[in-house]
């Protein structure tokens, strides 16, 4: 009888906390995020990284505003800040794709933070490329 008692209090818990994560809304894309920061990975032909370098805190300087189809970043240390660029994108579940060029990987999406990765176009003759993650907070 105790075995059972523990076998069905378990049993419970384990559905209990389940149900939990099933009810987790997915956070959203959309709104408005400060850049933190930005990695720049320097990358051989073959995609072996060779240098890396981090951005610090970019917080005071770029904001980026997420609508359903386009992402615009705002240069925000200057009065007035001004749009420096807009993206059109399709969101196909990790993949942000673009009119043109590689699509954009979602790494991370919490209610807080996101990163987004990009690999970049090949350099002179195709001898190096720069692939840069960029992180944002709200």
């Amino acid at each position: 009888m105790p075995r059972l008692f523990s076998f069905l209090l378990c049993s419970l818990l384990l559905t209990g906390i389940a149900a939990c994560h099933q009810n987790d809304p997915e956070p959203t894309l959309q709104g408005s995020w400060t850049v933190a920061s930005r990695t720049y990975y320097y990358c051989d032909q073959a995609g072996k990284v060779l240098r890396t370098d981090v951005s610090g805190s970019l917080a005071t300087t770029y904001r980026a505003q997420i609508s359903a189809d386009t992402i615009a970043y705002y240069a925000i240390a200057f009065s007035p800040a001004y749009r420096e660029s807009a993206q059109a994108y399709t969101r196909q579940g990790d993949k942000l794709r673009h009119p043109y060029g590689e699509p954009t990987q979602l790494r991370k999406l919490t209610g807080h933070t996101l990163v987004l990765f990009n690999q970049g176009s090949s350099g002179a003759a195709g001898t190096y490329r720069i692939d840069y993650e960029t992180t944002l907070t709200r």
